[in-house]
């Protein structure tokens, strides 16, 4: 009789624990009564060599009144648009229109954000733009815009924090190129410099590097007010981006310490576990968490959000946290080449800093052509100083259909220290038409003998969406 072992809900445990770990690659847990491992997404190329992709962002134009894909690659300011609309959820090459809007010199990330008929782009730390279909792209050249680190938008106001972190300020209504020198205002509970702005229920919420306030606009006093009895003494970092009403990002925390936060009605509340703190605090610099990226989506009924930093992607869905990676690695891990998402038309569209192609997020298993690893790390537990005997393991599959009439693989490595993993054992998952398998590795041979109990990671490889539905030993 085979027993069970619970799915992890995602990487945790400690690096001095090693056999207590649990690790998670490309995989996510979904929400519902039966919750699964499911693979994330893939992605394929609509444009290559297109520039690494430094921002991207929705422009409502004026013209036209519908929302368009704006992104900034290489040096150019790209408008990205569907012109043949397919019966299926299907979008080839030829489908979309690619137009040059203008330069954008520079390297640094930008941040684009669109009001009723004018977008703003910002190069953080640098130069600030206005493009509109009647003039198209301009430099902001008013005497009182100030190189900003952060934009947003809140009722027809662009709202900037600039670069030096001194007050925030503010455009007139509907224009970023136009700034009266009065509009200015700044934390009146905290004197930390300022970081960057998000808009939050009808408010606009300031972080800063050891704080976080909320404001209101007042109409009748033409200027922001703090937020009745707002504030919060944890510090923002890097990896901004929304979370459903909210936002998420990477902070500090009063002890000094890296962590994960999602913004809510009473200020940031903690969503990393002790596995993301450590590797946080025991691998990263504050310059290196300062330059992260963040995205999210919604993908099959679960919300995933990807914090890029210099050498991990991390992705958190809610219930627990994976790494996301590109390239087949073993047991190591290495991070995704994927920088900025972007939904629209029904799709999210994506941006790289390798390839410098434009994608777009799918359900197909692979990533630009090439299988997508996934799996995750497990422990059989025994009892100190005593042999645990494990004849068998049983991993329940679901997988789609082969796209190329190839034989999905999958893996069994085994680790007595939690550390160093034996060479991997593989089996097929069947060719197209396959759609629910069962792979078992022991039997006659035992899978092994192993003190005090076992790791084990499973990995699998092909070019179709591989989910987990369970697995058990015996």
């Amino acid at each position: 009789m085979s027993i069970p072992i619970p799915l992890p809900n995602g990487c945790s445990g400690l690096s001095g624990s090693p056999k207590k770990k649990s690790i998670v690659k490309n995989l996510f847990k979904t929400i519902g009564e039966s919750p699964v491992f499911a693979l994330r997404p893939g992605v394929t190329s609509i444009a290559d060599d297109r520039g690494a992709c430094r921002g991207l962002g929705i422009f409502r134009n004026g013209d036209t009144g519908n929302e368009e894909v704006v992104g900034v690659y290489g040096n150019d300011l790209l408008r990205i648009t569907i012109v043949n609309d397919r019966v299926q959820k299907e979008v080839r090459p030829a489908d979309v229109e690619i137009e040059v809007l203008g330069s954008i010199p520079g390297l640094g990330v930008c941040e684009i954000v669109g009001g009723f008929s004018k977008l703003c782009i910002i190069e953080v730390g640098t130069f600030g733009y206005v493009y509109d279909e009647t003039d198209g792209l301009e430099q902001i050249t008013d005497p009182d815009f100030i190189a900003a680190a952060s934009v947003d938008y809140d009722a027809g106001r662009f709202v900037f924090v600039p670069a030096d972190g001194s007050p925030f300020y503010w455009s007139k209504l509907d224009n970023p190129a136009s700034i009266d020198p009065q509009n200015f205002a700044d934390a009146e509970r905290f004197t930390d410099p300022n970081k960057y702005v998000k808009f939050f229920n009808d408010s606009i919420v300031i972080g800063g590097t050891r704080s976080h306030q909320r404001f209101n606009y007042d109409p009748t006093l033409d200027t922001y007010i703090t937020f009745q009895g707002e504030g919060s003494t944890i510090g923002y970092v890097g990896g901004l981006t929304d979370y459903g009403e909210s936002f998420a990002f990477i902070g500090l925390g009063n002890d000094g310490g890296f962590n994960m936060y999602v913004y809510g009605p009473t200020g940031p509340a903690l969503i990393s576990n002790d596995f993301i703190a450590e590797l946080l605090n025991q691998n990263y610099s504050l310059i290196e968490i300062e330059r992260a990226t963040a995205n999210t989506i919604e993908w099959k009924g679960t919300t995933l959000t990807f914090f890029d930093l210099p050498r991990h992607t991390l992705c958190f869905y809610g219930s627990g946290w994976c790494f996301v990676q590109s390239g087949i690695t073993g047991s190591q891990i290495d991070k995704w080449q994927i920088n900025h998402i972007q939904q629209a038309y029904g799709y999210f569209w994506t941006g790289d800093n390798k390839r410098g192609s434009i994608g777009m997020l799918m359900d197909n298993g692979l990533e630009y052509g090439e299988e997508i690893e996934s799996g995750f790390q497990f422990n059989v537990r025994g009892t100190e100083n005593t042999q645990v005997s494990v004849r068998f393991v049983y991993a329940e599959v679901t997988m789609g259909t082969s796209q190329q009439d190839r034989e999905p693989r999958i893996s069994l490595q085994t680790s007595e220290d939690g550390r160093i993993f034996s060479y991997p054992d593989y089996q097929t998952l069947g060719k197209t038409g396959h759609y629910n398998d069962g792979v078992r590795w022991g039997g006659d041979e035992p899978v092994g003998r192993f003190n005090g109990g076992a790791t084990m990671l499973l990995l699998s490889y092909g070019d179709v969406a591989i989910n987990y539905d369970g697995v058990s030993y015996a």
